[in-house]
């Protein structure tokens, strides 16, 4: 099957509540949107508040452990009524705020007043789903993690990890995801931010699209390999298998790869994800709505094609210095196109240095003119009668 259609952003509002988020904010004149007072009491039309019932603080706070995944009901634009979406729930900020990343892709903060909020309203609960939840429709593929930007020992959420019911696999011990779905707006605020804890990064400022390097990649998204500084002129197209966030060392350093599919190669490979972009229309790349993706048959080959591949790519993967390893390599096409280029090179240097050569024995002659041969009879190369029987009158 084609991948999902784009994930990122589809619900709006809570059913009766809105989620104040420095990323995702409802827009000021959106009808469905509802305040909350400090006390986490919904405020009514004519500005009264509705009294909670008492509700068990520890009961509603069971729901939000990091890695427990739960469902919330939400109004969605356009449509009539609420709808559920499931989430899973990420490291606690240090403020105390809960991420949660949605299965449409989505990344939200919630406070834990909101929670105990939302629960007392029967508006969140734990999700039993088995299978993604997106407006009340089960899906093949879910939110299973958070991916994360990490400075130093501090790490920010900035997009939401997918997975289906083949998955995660493993490479070095680190779960290769379906999807990555990035959040513009927290990498926008995170990158925005002068002064507060989220640090910003200059380098990445002057294109707004680079989004320090955090990108949205699904599985079946076709791609065009561009090397690791764009050092490549040659066409080499593939297909996103899954991508792989891996953290390790004393310094929390990062790896961002992506496992992708040659197309002309009929093989798999491993690389950073700035080594790829995906194919699309448009200026934003993160922009799902505008991406080509595979055909359900090109998913079929290349779902087969990792069946045979798994267990000897897991085995060439096995450790962090093996992937990384793997990592520098690029695509196999690009094995065969350098190869081809020095072939080429060496053909060039060899007709050259026969050339450079004959010029050069040109030049001599040119210089020295080689003596005329003796003949018998006839004329000399200057055009006097020879001797030796040519007779004279």
């Amino acid at each position: 099957m084609p991948p999902p259609a784009p994930l990122a952003h589809t619900h709006s509002t809570p059913s009766s509540s809105s989620i104040p988020s420095p990323w995702c904010l409802p827009q000021a004149d959106d009808p469905e949107v509802v305040e909350i007072n400090e006390e986490g009491g919904e405020i009514n039309e004519e500005g009264g508040e509705i009294n909670a019932t008492p509700v068990s603080r520890a009961e509603a706070l069971k729901l939000i452990s990091p890695g427990n995944r739960l469902q919330q009901s939400f109004r969605v634009s356009g449509c009539t009524g609420a709808a559920w979406f499931g989430g899973i729930i990420g490291d606690l900020e240090p403020d105390g705020r809960i991420p949660v990343g949605w299965d449409d892709g989505d990344l939200r903060l919630l406070s834990p007043d909101e929670v105990v909020f939302l629960y007392e309203k029967s508006e969140l609960r734990a999700c039993t789903t088995k299978g993604g939840l997106v407006q009340d429709v089960v899906q093949s593929v879910w939110a299973a993690g958070l991916c994360m930007y990490t400075s130093g020992e501090e790490k920010f959420p900035v997009g939401v990890l997918m997975t289906d019911a083949l998955g995660p696999d493993t490479l070095a011990g680190f779960s290769l995801y379906h999807t990555h779905i990035v959040s513009t707006a927290a990498v926008a605020a995170l990158l925005e931010s002068d002064g507060g804890k989220r640090p910003t990064r200059g380098k990445h400022q002057a294109d707004k699209y680079d989004r320090a390097g955090y990108h949205t990649f699904r599985r079946g998204d076709r791609l065009v390999y561009i090397g690791k500084d764009n050092d490549t002129d040659s066409i080499i197209e593939g297909m996103c298998y899954g991508v792989l966030l891996a953290t390790y060392g004393k310094k929390n350093q990062q790896l961002r790869l992506l496992v992708s599919f040659d197309n002309a190669a009929q093989e798999f490979s491993v690389s950073s994800w700035g080594s790829w972009k995906r194919v699309f229309t448009g200026d934003d790349p993160d922009l799902s709505s505008s991406v080509s993706v595979a055909s359900s048959a090109e998913m079929d080959v290349m779902k087969c094609a990792w069946s045979a591949a798994r267990r000897s790519f897991e085995a060439k993967a096995s450790t962090i210095d093996k992937l990384k390893k793997l990592a520098t390599l690029g695509p196999p096409s690009l094995k065969e196109l350098r190869a081809a280029a020095q072939a080429e090179a060496a053909r060039a240097r060899k007709a050259k240095a026969k050339a450079d050569k004959e010029a050069a024995e040109t030049r001599k002659a040119k210089v020295k003119p080689k003596p005329a041969e003796a003949r018998e009879g006839g004329q000399d190369i200057f055009g006097v009668g020879g001797g030796g029987g040519g007779g004279g009158e």
